[in-house]
């Protein structure tokens, strides 16, 4: 048997949840937050509150807070709100946090027409309102220009806690913690990288307590001493914008206020873990500040552990990234060098046919030169005549030819007949000694053999260019 009501909440959950998925990405997180901030109890109700001064969620905190009404506003649409149409989610009456069933087809804030005529009329009048529209949205722009975009007041809260510092100081001292000099969000952000707890100080200057607590509490250099060693100490004063949301959020209702709090693992939203209000000594805080790191380390040293494995796997993921990027380096090299060693191999394959080529052209020229020369050169001198001389010719391996010319033939007539022994007379000079001299083929062509030597005999030795 379920208990009494236990349908009605039930309900009341579900029609929440499925209002809030059905929001933009942006207007849920508004959402949210103002729940958060407000511990307000009913989406709908939220919903409403941030549509009546245009999703402005720190006009919607402030006027929450300060219990100012909220601007009158016709009941939204779903194109305004962002809210995709579905009449199955019911409508929940404002401020009262109980939904109440009001069937699918429930009456539009605009009453549609009901007749012909009405109907008629209706439709020959939307082409002029859409045109009044476009006009007044056209004059709002010209006279008035867009319209501003909410931005969170950061540096607001930052100047704020920066002169409560100063201001305690100027009051109270030097010896205190050590104030974070930034906005609450700040102080998170960095007591989560620093992996301590955040311990806020919601300052009432006007409530009884406050002096003695400040005097003889934030003071006791021995507690201070073990707050800046373990906690980032942060606070305000609840007469600051920063403040009250604080003083809201954390439900403070008796001064001096302190709340230890941090993000905890996998959460976006401030976490508040132990709080103490009222009087308390310093040693009273002392204690409440150990047991409550007794009881809940275990968060740090998760975080420290969790950091620790993200580090690890971080470094894991890029040395295996500068190994992978080494083996490519290591692999495109290697292909590099193969494909330059198959270059320059098929280079020297190209090279080689090419000289043999060339080499084989140049023989068949040679072959060709000599064929000629064997068919014009002259018959051999009569052997006694005394216009005869003997041509010996003395190779670098020793071997020696001879053979008969007239002394009226030249010195070219005598390289055309070594030609035609296989040598090739591009590449050699014919050198007699007595008298010593050297013949090239091209310029000593000339001189006939009896202008070199009137015996019957010549030698001459090879020797190369």
């Amino acid at each position: 048997m379920s208990e009494p009501g236990g349908e009605s909440l039930e309900t009341e959950s579900e029609a929440n949840a499925a209002l809030l998925n059905n929001l933009p990405q942006d207007k849920k997180e508004s959402v949210e937050t103002f729940i958060s901030v407000t511990r307000c109890q009913s989406v709908e109700e939220a919903v409403d509150r941030l549509a009546s001064v245009g999703w402005d969620l720190e006009r919607a905190v402030d006027l929450h807070i300060s219990g100012e009404s909220f601007p009158v506003n016709r009941p939204p649409n779903n194109s305004e709100n962002g809210v995709r149409e579905n009449p199955t989610i019911p409508r929940q009456e404002i401020g009262t946090g109980v939904i109440e069933q009001t069937g699918s087809n429930t009456a539009s804030s605009r009453s549609r027409p009901s007749t012909l005529f009405q109907m008629t009329i209706s439709f020959f009048l939307a082409p002029l309102r859409a045109l009044i529209k476009a006009a007044a949205s056209l004059l709002r722009f010209l006279f008035v220009g867009p319209r501003s975009v909410s931005r969170p007041r950061i540096e607001v809260a930052r100047r704020a806690a920066r002169e409560f510092a100063q201001q305690f100081e100027s009051e109270y001292g030097s010896i205190h913690p050590t104030f974070f000099q930034g906005c609450f969000l700040d102080a998170l952000n960095y007591a989560k990288q620093q992996f301590k707890f955040v311990m806020v100080y919601l300052h009432a200057d006007r409530h009884y307590l406050t002096p003695d607590f400040c005097r003889d509490v934030l003071t006791n250099e021995q507690l201070v001493g073990f707050i800046n060693e373990n906690f980032i100490f942060w606070a305000c004063s609840v007469d600051s914008a920063e403040g009250r949301h604080l003083q809201v959020s954390f439900r403070a209702t008796d001064f001096p206020y302190i709340a230890i709090v941090t993000v905890a693992q996998g959460r976006r939203n401030a976490q508040v873990l132990e709080s103490r209000q009222g009087a308390m000594e310093s040693d009273e805080l002392t204690e409440f500040l150990v047991q409550t790191l007794e009881r809940h380390g275990e968060i740090l040293n998760s975080a420290r552990l969790e950091q620790q494995r993200h580090l690890e796997t971080r470094q894991i993921r890029e040395e295996q990234d500068v190994a992978f990027q080494r083996a490519i380096e290591e692999d495109r090299a290697r292909l590099e060098a193969a494909a330059q060693a198959e270059a320059a191999r098929k280079e020297e394959q190209v090279r080689l046919e090419r000289e043999k080529e060339e080499a084989e052209l140049e023989r068949e020229r040679l072959e060709r030169r000599r064929q000629l020369k064997l068919r014009e050169i002259e018959e051999e001198a009569v052997k006694g005549d005394s216009d005869t001389v003997t041509i010996a010719i003395r190779q670098s391996d020793g071997s020696r030819m001879e053979r008969r010319f007239r002394k009226e033939n030249t010195i070219r007539q005598v390289f055309d007949w070594v030609d035609t022994r296989g040598i090739d007379i591009d590449k050699i000079c014919l050198v007699c000694n007595f008298p010593k001299r050297r013949f090239d083929y091209t310029k000593d062509g000339h001189w006939k053999l009896c202008e070199i030597d009137q015996g019957p005999h010549l030698v001459f030795f090879i020797e190369d260019k």
